[in-house]
């Protein structure tokens, strides 16, 4: 049976389109991150890369930026050189910083993670093996260490306490509590058997007089303060509600003065900013006007200096108001 060009065009069809969904289910599974440009970077690491390898993550201030895709030793230098692949234009900056994290105890799979650097600083440049991002050993690293130290000093620790509490050292400290001891028994005997305790007995002796003495007038003071509490409390018990309504009125006055305030802010402000201006321009009327007034106030000056040397000759001579004013004698020497 021939098949015929119609079924040709559709298994092609077919073909293709299961070839297009076939594609777009692995893109799906494997994702778009191979289709990414990545920027890489290179670290040398002084301490063990001991549950770090090719895919371990790789994180810029706690976000996974890439993975690591090759290790290897400098044996130049003696150290782990490790090359990092992250996503492009990842803000790696020249003073950032690389440390290996551990990502899981159980496990003992670690993690790179880089720090983002100051603001100021420039960006490093990628993918330069000659490059390198600076590292620093990581807190699970130094405590680590830190174990391995105090475990080497703990053979010395051990002989140090056993030497304290050897035999010759408990002896020694034996002998000084024996020769320590009866020598403070003697001092202390020597204080109480001195004029100290004499002193002592004697003040001891006035204070027991002076409460014997004043008991009643203790127990009188006390009795009184009992009173007085019990006046107190008894006021208080009897205005309870004046004070409880008082407090009400208080509150509902504050609530209604901040509302007022609230309320009339903007007018408030702007007596303010009008009394303000009003102040300015009073200043400056009085410095515009205070030459005038000077000069007003030594003219009045003047004229109440005339007025008293006229009231004075008005004494002297009360016909002045009718006649006029008298020549003088000089007047007269004068005319001659």
């Amino acid at each position: 049976m021939a098949i015929s060009s119609s079924d040709k065009v559709k298994a092609i069809i077919f073909l293709v389109v299961s070839a297009l969904l076939m594609a777009a289910i692995i893109l799906s599974l494997v994702g778009t991150q191979w289709m990414k440009q990545k920027d890489h970077y290179y670290i040398e690491f002084s301490e063990s890369l001991g549950g770090l390898s090719t895919g371990s993550s790789v994180r810029f201030h706690g976000i996974k930026v890439g993975k690591v895709v090759k290790m290897n030793i400098d044996l130049q230098n003696q150290m782990g050189l490790i090359e990092v692949e992250v996503v492009k234009n990842t803000p790696v900056k020249t003073d950032s910083i690389a440390t290996i994290e551990v990502e899981s105890f159980v496990t003992g799979t670690r993690y790179v993670q880089i720090t983002p650097g100051s603001v100021g600083a420039e960006l490093l440049e990628p993918n330069d093996p000659d490059v390198k991002i600076a590292c620093l050993k990581s807190g699970f690293q130094k405590f680590a260490g830190n174990i391995v130290n105090l475990g080497a000093q703990a053979p010395a620790l051990a002989t140090n306490l056993t030497a304290m509490f050897s035999q010759p050292n408990a002896q020694a400290v034996s002998e000084i509590v024996q020769k320590q001891v009866p020598v403070l028994l003697e001092h202390v005997n020597a204080f109480f058997a001195s004029q100290n305790a004499m002193m002592i007995s004697s003040i001891l002796v006035r204070v027991d007089n002076l409460i014997a003495t004043n008991s009643a007038s203790i127990s009188s003071a006390i009795a009184g303060f009992n009173t007085t509490m019990t006046s107190v409390n008894s006021m208080v018990e009897e205005n309870r509600e004046v004070t409880r309504e008082l407090l009400k009125n208080l509150s509902s006055a504050s609530k209604t003065a901040d509302g007022l305030l609230s309320e009339n802010r903007l007018l408030i402000s702007n007596i303010l900013v009008k009394t303000g201006t009003s102040l300015d321009e009073l200043k400056e009327m009085i410095g515009e006007s205070r030459q005038p007034l000077r000069e007003s106030l030594e003219k009045i000056s003047s004229s109440a200096t005339l007025v008293e040397e006229f009231v004075s000759e008005l004494k002297d001579q009360p016909s002045m108001l009718i006649y006029g004013k008298e020549p003088q004698k000089e007047d007269w020497i004068d005319e001659e």
